[in-house]
């Protein structure tokens, strides 16, 4: 009787449409108010934040998940980090220290800022955060070096 779609659908606060079940993690589906859609992360970071936040409402405290996940990969010398929509069909706008081994790729959709992706260049997710949070200020053209490469 639990909704499911590509994964348990889940409320904001990562309730599931069966009374007093939670659910968290790479299984849910939840609805990311930031990206204004619904999502599946499948990634450690989602993980670990939303089975914190199931827990502590489960114990009573009601607090909404509203969270963008980031995403990271590595692979010898080439690292990568990721949040918000990732996705070929978007358009890319490059902003590279050294092309294709340091910088930044930023996402856009219908000339909105839709992700940010850096390689090779760490430690940057929560200006990205920030970015996208303020995503319909930002356009294709004037988006080089707003992370600090």
């Amino acid at each position: 009787g639990m909704q499911v779609e590509k994964g348990i659908r889940v409320n904001g606060q990562l309730q599931t449409s069966m009374a007093n079940i939670y659910a968290a993690g790479d299984c849910i589906d939840f609805y990311n108010p930031l990206l204004g859609q619904v999502i599946r992360a499948e990634h450690e970071e989602h993980a670990n934040r939303s089975g914190e936040l199931a827990g502590r409402n489960m114990a009573g405290a009601e607090a909404s998940y509203d969270f963008l996940p980031s995403a990271y990969s590595d692979l010898f010398d080439f690292g990568f980090e990721m949040v918000g929509k990732i996705d070929a069909r978007l358009s890319f706008v490059a902003d590279w220290q050294s092309p294709y081994e340091k910088g930044v790729l930023y996402t856009f959709e219908q000339q909105v800022l839709a992700g940010v992706i850096t390689i090779n260049l760490f430690g940057k997710m929560d200006a990205a955060r920030q970015l996208l949070r303020d995503r319909k200020n930002i356009r294709p053209e004037n988006v080089s070096g707003r992370i600090e490469i």
